[in-house]
């Protein structure tokens, strides 16, 4: 179903953008690339750097419940790096990284009912950044010291959605059980930064919505729907 349509361009200012504005008559699965963005999203606002040579995607989907959703999509990133033999894990919510730096972003929007735009940004080809993002960010051809076959790991990348999506709607435990293992993040003690407050403790699960349930020094358990998280340096490498 994923993929079914693909509207494919050489520049876009962003792919979430576009597809927003023809999501309402598109079908479930449509797909927008672009070779450039110029206003590529990021976090909240923040841009994302999308130079020539990485993976600048959307997909429409039509869900009856956006629950999820980034995290179905970071399960299906994750697979097709882990195919290129990177050594990658995923930071929830859904930022896929190798050690601590950060080779893939996922941004879900909603628009109008049942409407959920997942932007899927993948540093692939890409073998320089900015001197702000050199610390915090890295590409596949940085890590392999080689090009990769774009086309090829689109393709895998859209049948790892279908397949993760696929399993979102029949099995959802089951995927969550699958972002669990790929982040490793349940035991972990963290720090997180929620609202502008920051919370330490220690991670016991994820629940049926995705969010983080930490457990806090004196035993209170906190549900953590959105924030910033915080390691240490040794649990970067896993």
């Amino acid at each position: 179903m994923i993929g079914k349509k693909i509207y494919k361009f050489e520049r876009l200012d962003s792919t979430n953008d576009y597809a927003s504005k023809i999501a309402k008559e598109s079908i479930e699965g449509t797909i927008v690339i672009a070779d450039y963005q110029s206003k590529g999203k990021g976090t909240p606002g923040k841009t994302w750097f999308s130079p020539e040579g990485g993976i600048w995607l959307s997909v429409i989907l039509k869900p009856k419940s956006a629950s999820c959703i980034s995290l179905m999509a970071s399960v299906a990133v994750y697979e097709t790096l882990k195919s290129l033999k990177l050594p990658v894990w995923i930071k929830w919510p859904n930022d896929v990284m190798v050690n601590s730096k950060k080779i893939s972003g996922i941004l879900t929007e909603a628009h109008g009912k049942n409407n959920a735009i997942v932007g899927i940004g993948i540093n692939l080809n890409v073998s320089e950044f900015p001197e702000e993002l050199k610390s915090v960010a890295t590409s596949a051809m940085i890590e392999k010291n080689k090009t990769f076959n774009k086309q090829k790991v689109i393709n895998i990348l859209i049948k790892q959605l279908d397949k993760k999506y696929s399993l979102l709607k029949k099995r959802k435990g089951k995927l969550l059980e699958e972002w669990k293992k790929y982040a490793k993040i349940i035991g972990k003690q963290i720090k997180i930064n929620t609202n502008g407050e920051l919370i330490e403790g220690k991670v016991k699960d994820i629940d049926e919505n995705g969010a983080l349930m930490v457990e806090m020094t004196g035993g209170k358990v906190k549900k953590i729907t959105t924030g910033t998280i915080t390691l240490r340096n040794a649990d970067f490498r896993f």
